[in-house]
């Protein structure tokens, strides 16, 4: 799952719990989501898988402003 798909996942997640709840929360920048995508890969390479189906590739670079 790259970047563009799992924004995508996230904001219909948000859509969905705030059109089925009467409380409405805020979905989260682009770059918090890139920040929740990149623990999530993380997570997995630290348990010492050699790859995952989140991949947050180049862009690490790029969002951490390196």
């Amino acid at each position: 799952m790259n970047f563009e798909d799992f924004r995508d996942l996230m904001d219909a997640l948000y859509e969905d719990f705030n059109s089925d709840s009467p409380i409405r929360i805020a979905a989260p920048t682009d770059q918090e989501k890139f920040h929740m995508l990149m623990a999530i890969e993380a997570y997995f390479l630290l348990l010492g898988e050699e790859s995952t189906d989140f991949y947050a590739g180049d862009r690490w670079d790029e969002m951490l402003g390196l």
